[in-house]
């Protein structure tokens, strides 16, 4: 039989690695610290590596309520003068590819960039559908076929 589950913890005590401690194990870290306990300790109490704890400690001032920091991430590569010039670009002018757009925007947008930014601002399916060019013996035909069925 495995062993009962201790109240207040997760429900797998495997934690995965390089995954962010929660704000309650960071807690609990910061509560023995306060208390008096060496590093080592809480390290070997709680089961985790002593470089871990040490980090925690030393990044408490800096954290709001046990929550990670944001992370940086990549810089943008688009200005918002550029995405703006797209989204006129796609208002003017709705039959435009996905090329014709990068060449009047004269930006270099792939085309799951533009995709993105366009649904961002609720703009979907906004190539017009091709429709076909009716010429007068077409409309006719069409014509001779609604008035044979029209019963």
């Amino acid at each position: 039989m495995p062993p009962l589950r201790k109240a207040l913890r997760d429900l797998s005590v495997n934690r995965v690695c390089n995954s962010p401690l929660s704000p309650y194990v960071r807690g609990i870290i910061i509560g023995r610290k306060l208390e008096g306990a060496s590093n080592t300790a809480i390290a070997k109490a709680l089961g985790l590596p002593k470089s871990t704890v040490d980090s925690t400690i030393t990044l408490a001032p800096l954290r709001e309520e046990g929550h990670s920091q944001p992370r940086s991430g990549r810089p943008p590569i688009y200005t918002d003068r550029d995405y703006r010039s797209l989204l006129r670009c796609i208002r003017l002018f709705p039959k435009y590819t996905y090329q014709q757009v990068r060449d009047s925007c004269g930006v270099d947008f792939s085309d799951g960039t533009i995709r993105r930014h366009l649904d961002k601002h609720g703009i979907r399916n906004w190539r017009c559908k091709h429709r076909p060019h009716l010429t007068e013996a077409i409309a006719a035909k069409r014509l001779a076929w609604c008035l044979e069925r029209r019963g």
